[in-house]
């Protein structure tokens, strides 16, 4: 699963270790935000990304959450994340994707490519793909070795700032002023009205619903 958020500030506090949003707390003067934040299902590791460009893992001991690691990746800011089977996919605001394989945590291996002139802000994966949204409103497929699969024609044309697979493969995102778009498996593309506009797209804890958030709370818009 996946949480983003763009006012999610850094803890100034003397115990602020403790707490997962001390993204700086290790000593990068220059981090002020963190942007993304993710676990993956069996381990006991979380994820934080944010405007240093570090990504930072995070262990729980009996204290709170403690950092084990920081990769200074230099790719950017970074927007979104998520984990899936041990595989943290981060995407940057220089338009990379980045891979990063947590199966040895103490030397975790890294790569990236360039899949977007622009910076993006949304990732998810499922089934092998990974999708990714930027500020030019195009989804664009990738496969697990960042590869490009497709690029969608049917854009935004705003922001994209939550994309994520639906069931049978079809693909939701969602726009900086909250208008929402079906991609579907078969090329067509459908406007999708909820009735009020979603600012937020993320999976619930066991992976199998999206939620999004509005302008009066959260609110289930499918299913994975």
């Amino acid at each position: 699963w996946t949480i983003r958020s763009f006012t999610y500030r850094v803890s100034s506090r003397s115990d602020a270790l403790v707490c997962p949003s001390v993204h700086s707390s290790s000593g990068c003067p220059s981090a002020r935000s963190t942007f993304a934040v993710g676990s993956s299902k069996g381990t006991d590791t979380v994820v934080s990304a944010g405007d240093d460009g570090c990504v930072r893992l995070w262990k729980f001991t009996p204290a709170g959450l403690a950092e084990h690691r920081r990769l200074a990746v230099g790719l950017g800011w970074v927007n979104s994340l998520c984990c899936a089977d041990g595989i943290v996919w981060i995407a940057f605001s220089s338009g990379h994707v980045a891979r990063l394989d947590l199966a040895d945590q103490m030397s975790p291996k890294l790569s990236h490519a360039s899949v977007s002139p622009f910076c993006l802000t949304s990732i998810d994966v499922q089934d092998g793909l990974v999708l990714v949204g930027g500020v030019d409103g195009v989804p664009i497929l990738i496969d697990q070795q960042l590869e490009q699969v497709a690029r969608r024609t049917s854009s935004h044309s705003s922001a994209i700032w939550g994309a994520r697979f639906t069931g049978e493969g079809h693909l939701l995102t969602v726009d900086a002023g909250g208008h929402a778009l079906l991609h579907r498996i078969d090329g067509r593309t459908v406007e999708t009205d909820f009735g009020e506009p979603l600012v937020a797209l993320s999976r619930g804890v066991r992976g199998e619903s999206i939620f999004a958030g509005t302008r009066t709370g959260v609110r289930k818009v499918g299913s994975c």
